[in-house]
């Protein structure tokens, strides 16, 4: 006959392993909202070094000098021809192993409106680096968190 009390002993076991699978996918999607997921800078940091997400930095060239760009990022201004913009977006997206696309701006305002720009035409797995390079009231941005960044030639 079988013991009623050794069921009983998996359940931690089985509590702790839901636990785990939830703290995963909140570290991803923080807050969910249309069109996308938004995060912090050191919550994409970690998703960068874990190759869960597909950073790229939408600010201008000038901007990228200015401050560097974030190390793992990928630097594709949105300020061009935008379909020249999406192809260079895809492009990046295919060859990244099924990796989410995450865009980092200044401080969070252009990447917010990038992400509802590219859900209207069907890009609608966007993460949201709210606190962008510099900094924004969500956070305080990648920069000033001392993430590492690169030199922009």
């Amino acid at each position: 006959m079988a013991n009623p009390r050794r069921g009983l002993c998996l359940m931690p076991v089985l509590m702790l392993a839901c636990s785990v699978f939830a703290m995963a996918d909140a570290a991803l999607a923080q807050h969910t909202r249309p069109g996308g997921t938004k995060i912090l800078s050191t919550q994409a940091v970690r998703l960068l070094a874990d190759r869960k997400i597909l950073l790229v930095d939408i600010r201008l060239p000038q901007e990228w000098r200015e401050t560097g760009v974030a190390v793992g990022a990928v630097p594709i201004t949105m300020h061009q021809n935008f379909d020249r913009f999406v192809q260079a977006l895809r492009a990046k997206l295919a060859s990244a192993n099924g990796r989410q696309l995450a865009l980092i701006c200044a401080r969070g305002v252009r990447s917010r409106r990038m992400q509802r720009v590219l859900a209207n035409i069907g890009m609608t797995n966007v993460v949201d680096v709210t606190d962008g390079m510099l900094g924004s009231p969500a956070g305080p941005g990648w920069r000033k968190s001392g993430l590492a960044v690169r030199r922009w030639p």
